[in-house]
């Protein structure tokens, strides 16, 4: 053998929680990070990936089978691949097999590159400076006004080609959806339509005879991707182009799906079909049949493979998804997306460095010793944010196996004597009518998560507490500030703890977190002397008659205050506090409520608060759900050198000097477990949500006033309709900037000639 060959395989697990989930049960991306160090002492760093399915296996044949295969083996990506292949083809013949091979290759071509000095397109022979990228998202489960909305944001990044999703149960709403982006869009830029394998033939064929009038430039995996027959057919039934590959996980695949005819696009993912060695010979297959190629995700590597290719392809973008976007690299992405172009930064390599430990707690060691028996928990809630619990905690019962298990769930509009959920994170668990009765029927439980309508927390936390339960109580923690004492002095009473799932306040950067790191001046803005927080949201018809509680005050004779300030925007509130040093009740003195209702809803939707804290830092909360178009909320801290700006929903924090670091995120769930195991401190405990209690506290004594509809628009009709009031955008900066409320800066619909007024407060000062 002649050449280096590899001395070390080094392997870490990163775990990334998306903006937004992909669906109820895809809440993060793993990234499992391959570094090879070869003979000579050079270095490479690869990785696989897979959007929560999978990680375990794919990371425990990198540690053992390749691990084994490649050491002493040749660092040559060519030379090794077959070798590779031959070795572990036994254990599937693509999945997990091809995404841990595609780590080692990618490692190797990262390490030619760097040994060379060239980038990847470097390396292979750049054919182009840029190529043109497409704005895509995983969005089936988007209302309408959002799915527009993420459109919107496309159009103004320069993308000249956008992909949705496709697949409702209802074929009418995937036409209404689809109709409504091609208007939106105009005549000149490509839609692309993607159905995730949804479909059967004869529905593909009806559903594309319905859509086909929209001009979509292609139709993506619209059956079982191992259906390429059915493909080849589905292409002389339609005139629409048919796309597939990024399920497709061999060359072998790729050769069998062009003898077919299946496909007039190939779209192989980097890391599925094993990495850039065989996505290279699926790219000459491609070219010599005459068949387009437009590699699918991950434009951090595809964008960089796109500039080497012998045809020009679209890369693809899903929003909020790219490595760096994500928070797992330590520096800037390899590749630039600006204006619907990619370049690359021409970094040797690949140019990637991974973030150590990216999500803190989620390396699992192997053979880890087991200190105490899972925690048994109950989920109380199944729908909403509590499906989302559910595919937490199935995640942790694998990621951390031996933390916690699923006993029972509380449902009370299901029959308990069927079992309503046969798949997804609750098959197989028992859902019972009551608290109560769960906790009666599965035994000794360690842990109950609240996930109910706001009313309920305050007796639900109870209960649970009493019989000896730790709890995470979902936000608002409850709803009167009465309930909040009573429940502070149960925590005392019976010796268990409540969590309150403010997620934002889980954001930390090197173990301090997000709130504190401005609060405490360690990012170079000097004292902080204001604290403002903007939350712009669109909220349709559709969502205030969601339940019953939806947008009410009081139901059934008990307090619930959903408005915009207590519960779609309450994390605004919570994360500006924090970031003031304003977390228990004795450091509010005063609260200032300016609240409107521009819907026919009890509560407000658009409102101003503004809070004095014991330390002299002011709060001003300026939040509406009546905004033209949705935007990440952000809290800004202004301090004595410039201004830090937190996006608390993407974990991004924007310094004085325009530098932006991206937060990690502890789960607070696991948080509570660890506390329960080994002490660890609490991110978010009942105590510290007493600030926002006296917010809520002063939103329920202040009565919202309604808004003249002259200052009105709405759009969209039935559930889809959505009110949009004039000016809001920049009412609520100026309310931030001036620390000033809707009635004192004179806005029109505000006046105090029309009944509006801003209540004033004066807290307490004591428990």
């Amino acid at each position: 053998m002649t050449g280096p060959t590899i001395v070390a395989l080094e392997i870490e697990r990163h775990t990334a929680r998306l903006p937004r989930p992909w669906g109820a049960d895809v809440p993060v991306n793993h990234v499992i990070e391959v570094r090879v160090t070869d003979s000579d002492g050079g270095t490479g760093t690869g990785f696989s990936w897979t959007p929560t399915i999978g990680v375990e296996s794919v990371q425990a044949l990198l540690e053992h089978d390749v691990r084994a295969t490649v050491l002493g083996a040749a660092a040559d990506a060519a030379t090794l691949w077959p070798q590779l292949w031959a070795r572990l083809h036994e254990a599937g013949s693509g999945g997990v097999t091809t995404i841990a091979m595609a780590g080692v290759d990618l490692a190797l071509w990262d390490l030619a590159g760097r040994r060379a000095g060239r980038s990847l397109a470097g390396l292979l022979g750049r054919r182009r400076d840029d190529v043109e990228v497409y704005g895509s998202g995983v969005n089936l489960h988007y209302p309408l006004d959002e799915l527009l909305a993420q459109v919107r944001r496309w159009i103004e990044a320069g993308f000249g080609a956008v992909k949705i999703k496709v697949g409702r149960p209802d074929l009418g709403e995937d036409v209404e959806r689809v109709a409504a982006v091609r208007e939106l869009l105009g005549p000149d830029r490509a839609l692309m339509i993607d159905a995730n394998q949804r479909w059967d033939l004869d529905r593909a064929t009806r559903a594309m005879a319905a859509l086909e009038p929209y001009r979509p430039a292609w139709i993506e995996e619209p059956l079982r991707a191992d259906d390429l027959a059915g493909h080849a057919e589905l292409r002389r039934r339609i005139a629409t182009p048919v796309a597939m590959g990024e399920n497709l996980h061999t060359v072998y695949r790729f050769r069998d799906a062009l003898d077919l005819g299946a496909a007039d696009v190939l779209q192989p993912n980097v890391v599925r079909v094993g990495g850039i060695t065989p996505f290279l010979t699926v790219a000459a297959l491609a070219d010599a049949r005459g068949v387009a190629l437009h590699p699918h995700l991950l434009p951090d590597v595809s964008g960089q493979l796109a500039l080497a290719l012998d045809r020009p392809c679209l890369v693809e973008d899903v929003e909020d998804a790219g490595l760096a976007g994500l928070g797992l690299l330590a520096g800037p992405s390899p590749v630039r997306i600006a204006g619907g172009r990619l370049t690359e930064t021409g970094s040797p390599g690949l140019g990637l460095t991974f973030a150590s430990g990216a999500e803190p707690g989620r390396r699992t060691a192997p053979n880890a010793a087991r200190t105490a028996p899972p925690a048994r928990a109950v989920l109380v809630g199944v729908n909403g944010f509590g499906r989302v619990h559910a595919t937490n905690l199935a995640r942790l019962a694998v990621e951390r196996p031996g933390l916690v298990r699923l006993v029972g769930a509380v449902d009370p509009a299901v029959d308990p004597a069927v079992d309503p959920y046969p798949e997804g994170p609750l098959s197989g668990t028992p859902v019972f009518g009551d608290l109560g009765t769960a906790l009666d029927r599965v035994g000794p439980v360690d842990l109950v998560i609240v996930a109910a309508p706001i009313g309920a927390h305050a007796s639900l936390a109870e209960t649970a507490l009493r019989a000896g339960a730790d709890v995470l109580l979902e936000k608002p923690p409850v709803a009167t500030l009465a309930d909040f004492t009573r429940l502070h002095a149960l925590e005392d009473e019976t010796g268990r703890v409540v969590q309150v799932g403010f997620q934002s306040l889980g954001a930390h950067l090197d173990g301090r977190r997000g709130a504190d790191l401005v609060a405490a001046d360690a990012v170079g803005i000097g004292r902080v002397r204001r604290v403002g927080a903007v939350g712009a949201w669109r909220r349709t018809a559709g969502y205030w008659t969601r339940s019953r509680w939806a947008g009410r005050r009081s139901l059934d004779g008990r307090p619930v205050i959903d408005g915009v300030v207590t519960n779609p925007l309450a994390h605004a509130v919570a994360t500006a506090l924090a970031a003031a040093g304003a977390r228990t009740l004795d450091d509010v003195t005063a609260v200032t409520a300016d609240l409107h209702r521009v819907n026919p809803i009890e509560s407000d939707d658009t409102s101003v608060v503004r809070i004095a804290t014991t330390s002299g830092i002011e709060v001003t909360c300026a939040l509406t759900l009546c905004a033209p178009e949705e935007h990440p909320p952000v809290v800004h801290v202004d301090g004595e050198h410039g201004r830090a700006t937190l996006a608390y929903t993407t974990d991004r924090l924007t310094l004085p000097d325009g530098r932006t670091l991206g937060l990690d995120r502890t789960d607070l769930v696991e948080n509570l477990l660890d506390h329960r195991r080994d002490g660890r401190r609490l991110l978010v405990p009942l105590a510290d949500t007493g600030a926002f209690m006296r917010v809520l506290d002063a939103v329920a004594a202040t009565e919202p006033q309604p808004v003249d509809a002259e200052w009105v628009r709405w759009s969209g009709e039935g559930d889809q309709r959505a009110p949009v009031l004039e000016g809001i955008e920049r009412w609520l900066d100026r309310a931030v900037d001036e620390g000033r409320t809707f009635v004192e800066l004179g806005v029109p619909w505000a006046r105090p000639g029309s009944g509006a007024g801003a209540r004033t407060q004066t807290v307490e000062a004591s428990r």
